[in-house]
């Protein structure tokens, strides 16, 4: 396997447990998290109002090896290629399933394999268990567009199995700047001890931490070590052939000021935060997101990007009673909140299962200097 790019600044390693950040729940599991990541901030749609948070537990159900894999095919299938062996008059290609999700293409007690198995004249071999990063093997007796066939029906439910799956990283521009965190200091303090203010948004557990203030590009749901270097080289692409043409040798000067809320309706918030602006800052950060949603790794931007800096979220407290703020006093008396003008020198693609880093913000797979 290619080694990641030392630019790329790969450490850690994603856990069993995946949070899901989303805004429909899919299933419920009945395993205990270790520990609750908290003070993350993702954009939600507000026209439904709904929300998701949970776990994922480890896989477990990995298949056994076929038995008869290696007389079907020599060596380790080639993904994307299908070959014909005049030997055994079959037709077969490798296809990469990342093996957190090898159980839904597999089903209970193996169902979902053997219905399309059945269905595409195909048969389906997975690598044994101490082979886990050898792709699948796709083989058909029958026709070079059977294995065609189950291929494509595997990829497709790949990507509507990604698209429900729970959220591991993402990528983020910190603004844990020494001037934005003082600023951000001033605000809770200033909030928390005006008594005009309702109550309902002097809760401390609300406020984000100084010290992890970012601005999220876009989502991730990383599920294996290959996922992750496919995330990071795509990251180091696109800044390398597309940020950095547009910022043309300028530094990314970024000025947050102002607040507003998530919703229509100030007096029921869950997230307020902060409005930053810069000329190149949107476009950058729907080109960092569109890449990644190219990858699949990432839901594909159906709309504009929201930028913003999260400051409450009333998700932060991790209660199950679903909390709301009433800000319209606080947007009447801070609205106009100055943070102040930094520049950002680099985009990570942030953990939201890791350690924190030395400085308080989130652990990273990857950084780039912008």
């Amino acid at each position: 396997k290619k080694p990641i790019s030392k630019a790329c600044g790969i450490r850690g390693e994603v856990t069993s447990d995946l949070q899901e950040i989303g805004e429909t729940p899919i299933q419920e599991v009945n395993v205990a998290p270790k520990e609750p990541v908290q003070n993350v901030d993702y954009v939600k749609d507000e026209k439904d109002g709904s929300e998701k948070s949970s776990y994922e537990p480890k896989c477990n159900d990995q298949p056994e090896a076929d038995k008869t894999s290696e007389s079907v095919s020599e060596g380790v299938p080639e993904i994307g290629v299908i070959k014909f062996n005049p030997r055994s008059k079959k037709w077969s290609t490798g296809v990469d399933i990342p093996k957190e999700m090898r159980r839904y293409v597999i089903g209970a007690k193996g169902r979902k394999k053997r219905k399309l198995e059945e269905e595409t004249d195909c048969r389906l071999i997975f690598p044994s268990r101490h082979k886990k990063m050898r792709p699948v093997n796709i083989v058909s007796s029958k026709s070079q567009e059977c294995v065609e066939l189950c291929r494509d029906r595997i990829e497709s439910l790949i990507v509507d199995t990604r698209k429900r799956a729970y959220y591991t990283h993402f990528v983020s521009i910190p603004m844990n700047h020494p001037d934005i965190q003082a600023a951000f200091t001033r605000f809770v303090d200033a909030v928390q001890n005006d008594e005009e203010l309702s109550e309902s948004c002097r809760e401390l557990a609300f406020f984000q931490q100084a010290k992890k203030l970012h601005l999220t590009v876009v989502m991730l749901s990383l599920l294996d070590d290959d996922d992750m270097q496919v995330a990071a080289e795509c990251l180091e692409r696109v800044v390398g052939d597309s940020v950095r043409k547009m910022l043309d040798g300028k530094p990314l000067e970024i000025e947050v000021k102002g607040l507003q809320c998530m919703n229509d309706n100030p007096t029921k918030v869950r997230v307020l935060y902060a409005k930053a602006s810069s000329e190149k800052l949107y476009e950058l950060m729907s080109t960092i997101a569109d890449a990644m949603g190219d990858t699949g790794l990432a839901p594909r931007r159906a709309e504009t990007i929201k930028i913003h800096l999260t400051l409450m979220n009333t998700r932060y407290q991790w209660k199950k009673r679903k909390e709301r703020m009433d800000v319209e006093k606080l947007l009447e008396k801070y609205g106009d909140f100055d943070f102040g003008r930094i520049v950002v020198h680099s985009v990570h693609i942030s953990s939201l299962m890791g350690p924190k880093d030395e400085d308080g913000y989130y652990s990273h797979i990857a950084k780039f200097t912008l």
